[in-house]
């Protein structure tokens, strides 16, 4: 396949991520090996534009040169916090993101919602931990068990 065709398909799909901010990311394909560039708001977001790429029919490697926040600013503002933790919490795999709230208070994260499982609560808060400026985490997720019952006869 043409690299201008790879290159083209790669720009759609970040651009059209759910929960990816993918404007200050640059894309060159050579040889179908695409190279990302630029600035992405968080590790998070920087991974699941490697993630999106990766994923295109075609595409031999990705290399990523992305950096991590704004050019010249030092803290990231609770916005960008709350924008980076949802990030993070998107590419979780074992999370139902769209069930859980996240807010920022003076670079303190706080997990709302519900989810099913423990191991839910657990990877979403394991995956806010690392988010640039974040001072700590306040995991106030509930969980619902689903657990099956059954009772055994004795004959």
């Amino acid at each position: 396949m043409k690299d201008s065709i790879l290159n083209f398909e790669v720009e759609r799909r970040i651009e059209r991520e759910t929960g990816l901010d993918g404007s200050g990311i640059n894309v060159k394909t050579s040889d179908g090996v695409v190279t990302l560039s630029g600035r992405a708001a968080s590790r998070a977001a920087r991974r699941l534009a490697e993630k999106v790429a990766q994923r295109v029919p075609g595409i031999k490697a990705v290399t990523s040169e992305v950096e991590i926040g704004d050019e010249g600013s030092s803290d990231p503002t609770d916005e960008e916090i709350a924008q980076a933790a949802r990030d993070a919490i998107a590419i979780e795999g074992r999370i139902l993101s769209d069930r859980i709230n996240v807010a920022v208070v003076r670079g303190w994260i706080y997990l709302e919602g519900v989810v099913d499982l423990k191991l839910e609560k657990v990877a979403a808060e394991a995956a806010v931990r690392g988010v640039h400026g974040a001072r700590g985490v306040s995991n106030l997720l509930a969980v619902m068990h689903h657990a099956a019952t059954c009772t055994l006869r004795r004959s």
